[in-house]
C-alpha cells in the first residue's frame, strides 16, 4: 500500500474525509499515527509481550505476520580505531534497509591454512565480555568469534589467529521513516 492510499483509508476509517464536522488532520499527525501502530504491531509480534506468549519465529502464525520485514546483507568491517587489531567494526547505519531488531549475524573469516567460511558468532554482553576474552573455554575461536554490541554498531573480536574479512546481518527492517 502506497502512503497516499494509507492516508486515505486512515481518513475513511476515522471518518475525517471531506467532513466540516471535525476540524482535518495534517499529513504529519496521520503519519505519527501510522508509525506508531506499525510500531506497536511489530513489537507484540516480534516479543511475547502477546496474548499467546509466542515470539518471533516460535510458530507459524508470528512467522507469516513478519516474514516480510526479514532482511539479510552483507556489511562491510572496519578496524575498530582505539582498540587492538583483533577488533573489527560492522557499521550497522550503512545498511541498506531500515534496521530494526537484530536476528543473526554470521562473520566472514579467514583463517591461514583453513581457506574463508562464514561462521556463527558468540553474542556477549558487555559486562561479561572480559570475563569472556580471558575465558580459554568462551575466548573468541574461528569457528566462533565473539561480538558486541556498541555505540550504534557490532563490534567483532578475534583472537589474533583468524581475520574476520565480511559479515552478514540477518535483521527486521523498521518501515519506518
Amino acid at each position: 500500500m502506497l502512503i497516499d492510499q494509507a492516508h486515505i483509508e486512515f481518513e475513511v476509517s476515522l471518518d475525517k474525509r471531506y467532513t466540516s464536522q471535525a476540524p482535518e488532520l495534517p499529513p504529519e499527525v496521520i503519519d505519527y499515527f501510522m508509525n506508531e501502530s506499525q510500531s506497536r504491531f511489530v513489537k507484540t509480534r516480534y516479543a511475547e509481550n502477546n496474548i499467546y506468549r509466542k515470539g518471533f519465529e516460535e510458530n507459524q502464525k508470528r512467522i507469516d505476520d513478519l516474514r516480510t520485514l526479514v532482511v539479510t546483507e552483507d556489511v562491510e568491517v572496519l578496524p575498530v580505531p582505539y582498540e587492538d587489531d583483533n577488533y573489527v567494526q560492522v557499521d550497522l547505519s550503512a545498511l541498506d534497509a531500515n534496521y530494526w531488531f537484530f536476528l543473526r549475524g554470521r562473520a566472514l573469516v579467514t583463517k591461514e591454512g583453513c581457506g574463508s567460511s562464514y561462521n556463527r558468532l558468540k553474542l556477549v554482553q558487555q559486562d561479561d565480555l572480559e570475563k569472556v576474552l580471558d575465558d580459554p573455554f568462551n575466548a573468541p575461536t574461528y569457528e566462533r568469534p565473539v561480538m558486541y554490541f556498541e555505540n550504534g554498531n557490532i563490534i567483532v573480536v578475534s583472537d589474533n589467529s583468524f581475520t574476520v574479512d565480511g559479515f552478514k546481518v540477518t535483521f527486521l527492517k523498521s518501515l519506518l521513516k
